[in-house]
């Protein structure tokens, strides 16, 4: 794909920590079309893989699906990750926990990978729009 083309792929997957795998592949397949280094698709794979889990694991019980959108430009990537129900909205900026807290760094890591990290609460869904600066 040339540099300047412009795709967006979107997914739909069941609401259930088993699909956030599929997220993840589906992310990586499409970061490998874009000028990005080995390490920056790893961090990109790691930062939705986070969103994803939040969207599953955090959000309403009743939520049937989330969905990951994936969109380059000539200058970033940008993806979106919704859940079908309502999310808490964090306080910012994230803080990393003690190092012997179980979790809750979820947040905080995809602050450190992605360049720019937004929240979007809406009626009936939750997005985190994350963004990463493209490498030329």
């Amino acid at each position: 794909m040339a540099h300047n083309d412009q795709v967006m792929v979107a997914i739909r997957l069941p609401s259930h920590s088993l699909y956030i795998s599929v997220a993840r592949a589906a992310t990586r397949s499409f970061s490998s079309l874009i000028p990005l280094t080995e390490e920056e698709r790893g961090m990109i794979e790691l930062a939705v893989g986070e969103a994803c889990d939040n969207a599953v694991r955090y959000c309403d019980s009743d939520a049937d699906f989330f969905e990951v959108r994936l969109q380059n430009s000539d200058s970033d990537l940008i993806i979106e990750v919704s859940n079908s129900g309502s999310c808490f909205i964090p306080e910012r900026p994230v803080a990393m926990p003690d190092v012997f807290a179980e979790n809750g760094r979820g947040l905080a890591l995809m602050e450190y990978l992605m360049d720019d990290v937004e929240f979007l609460p809406e009626k009936d869904r939750t997005t985190v729009r994350m963004r990463k600066a493209l490498s030329r």
